[in-house]
C-alpha cells in the first residue's frame, strides 16, 4: 500500500485484522508534494481541484485516460482507480 498517512488508516481499518508484520516508511514531500502543502492555519481549498485542473490539462492534449491516471495517481498519492472514475467522470 501507498499513500497518504490518513488514507492509510482507512485502508486499514477497513480490512478489520491484519495479520502479519506492517513496515512504515516515511518519506519527505516530493517537490509537487510540497507545492501543495498549505502553511499551518491557511484555508484550505478543495483538496482535489489541483487534481481535476490536471486531468482536465491532460485530456485536452489528449492524453489517454489509463495514462493520466497512472500517472496523477502517482503524483497526488492516490488509489488508480480513483483517479481513473474521476478521469472517466470529466471526460
Amino acid at each position: 500500500m501507498r499513500g497518504p498517512a490518513d488514507q492509510l488508516a482507512e485502508e486499514l481499518r477497513a480490512r478489520g485484522e491484519v495479520k502479519g508484520e506492517i513496515a512504515l516508511v516515511i518519506a519527505p514531500p516530493s517537490e509537487d508534494e510540497e507545492a501543495g502543502i498549505a502553511p499551518v492555519g491557511a484555508a484550505v481549498a478543495d483538496p482535489d481541484e489541483a487534481l481535476r485542473e490536471d486531468i482536465r490539462t491532460a485530456l485536452e492534449e489528449g492524453e489517454p485516460a489509463s495514462a493520466v491516471a497512472k500517472r496523477l495517481s502517482q503524483k497526488y498519492s492516490r488509489r488508480k482507480r480513483d483517479v481513473y472514475a474521476m478521469v472517466l467522470d470529466m471526460q
